[in-house]
C-alpha cells in the first residue's frame, strides 16, 4: 500500500526495506488501520462527442441497453444502506435529484414494488426532461 508522507501516514517499518517477511506484528496489522469499505459519492463519465468518434453517446445506448436492466434488477444494485439515488446533470451546473426512502417493516415487499414503480415513472420523467436540455 502506497501512501504519501504528507498525508500523515507512516509505514509500520520505517527503517526497514519496503517489504516484510511476516514476522513483525506491527507491520502485519497495517491493514487494520485502513478502511475496508469505500463510499462512492458519484461517478463522472466522459464521452467523446467529436464527429469522427465511434463511441455510443449516452448511458443507455441502443447497442448496449442498461436502464431497463438496472431498474428490473435493483435488488442486485442496492442494499439497506445504499438505495437508489439518481442525479441528472442537465447542464450549466443545474442538477435534479431523486431520493426515495423505503419502509423497513413487514410490508416491505409491497412497499418495494410500489416504490420501484414510482421510481420508474419519476425516472422516465427526469430522462425526458434531461433530453430536452441536450
Amino acid at each position: 500500500m502506497a501512501m504519501p508522507n504528507k498525508w500523515g501516514a507512516q509505514p509500520p517499518n520505517p527503517k526497514n526495506p519496503c517489504r516484510g517477511d511476516g514476522t513483525d506484528p506491527v507491520a502485519n496489522r497495517i491493514c487494520d488501520s485502513t478502511p475496508r469499505y469505500l463510499k462512492i459519492d458519484y461517478v463522472r463519465v466522459y464521452q467523446d462527442l467529436s464527429p469522427d468518434s465511434i463511441m455510443s453517446v449516452g448511458w443507455d445506448p441502443k447497442t448496449h441497453p442498461t436502464r431497463q436492466w438496472i431498474l428490473d434488477h435493483l435488488d442486485e444494485y442496492e442494499d439497506e444502506e445504499n438505495r437508489l439515488v439518481e442525479l441528472f446533470v442537465l447542464g450549466i451546473a443545474s442538477c435534479v435529484a431523486m431520493r426515495v426512502k423505503r419502509k423497513k417493516d413487514a410490508e416491505a415487499a409491497e412497499t418495494e414494488r410500489k416504490v420501484k414503480q414510482q421510481q420508474r415513472q419519476h425516472y422516465e420523467l427526469l430522462r425526458r426532461q434531461s433530453s430536452l436540455h441536450l
